[in-house]
């Protein structure tokens, strides 16, 4: 099954030709529940929403800011 990121509408795929990383969520308590308040997958008893991650979800490297990328 190819890695897939987790994020609401986002569409990037693994890929040998692109620059992208795909990270698991952390499984430390109250850090894993803010990454997924933030990725807006926190409404999953609306209509439309996602639910909770499971641990074989990821999350791509575009939505992280690196420090070199500020400067």
């Amino acid at each position: 099954m190819p890695t897939t990121c987790c994020a609401p509408g986002c569409t990037e795929r693994h890929s040998k030709l692109l620059d992208v990383r795909f990270c698991h969520l952390p499984k430390e308590e109250g850090r894993g529940e803010k990454w997924i308040f933030l990725m807006k997958r926190a409404q999953a008893d609306t209509p439309n929403g996602l639910g909770e991650p499971s641990y074989y979800d990821r999350i791509c490297s575009l939505h992280f800011i690196s420090e070199q990328q500020t400067a």
